[in-house]
């Protein structure tokens, strides 16, 4: 039995409570969620466009040849790479505007008093204890 094609409409929600679900691992507000949420859907979006874009823009040439009537021939860069570019760089703002909503590791470690704490291997810890003595 072949497994259905998913709608794109069903992979941007997808993508939508991907995203939504690691800002409620970092214990984004609600209020924050309500504010933000216009950038998650429209991210999601993006996400789902690149990814669609992506496999036409690897079968796709650099350049094309124009003519613009008149004796005006020549080439240029392929304006599908342009927009690509552009789809990018609006994905990129979004999702850093999304990722500015959540606490740097300082701020959490404050927020959830959970202090750095880093594992030491036992050679690691003989070593250090001889590097103290004199």
């Amino acid at each position: 039995m072949e497994k259905e094609k998913t709608s794109f409409e069903e992979v941007v929600l997808k993508e939508k409570r991907r995203i939504i679900r690691e800002l409620k691992k970092a214990k984004i507000s609600d209020h924050k969620m309500k504010i933000i949420e216009p950038i998650v859907i429209n991210s999601a979006w993006m996400r789902v466009k690149l990814d669609e874009a992506r496999e036409q823009v690897s079968k796709e040439s650099i350049v094309v040849e124009y003519d613009n009537g008149g004796g005006q021939k020549g080439i240029r860069k392929n304006p599908f790479f342009d927009a690509y570019e552009a789809l990018f760089k609006s994905y990129m703002l979004g999702m850093d505007r999304i990722l500015d909503c959540l606490p740097d590791r300082k701020d959490a470690e404050i927020t959830l008093s959970i202090p750095d704490v880093q594992p030491q291997s036992v050679l690691g810890q003989i070593r250090e204890k001889r590097a103290r003595t004199p």
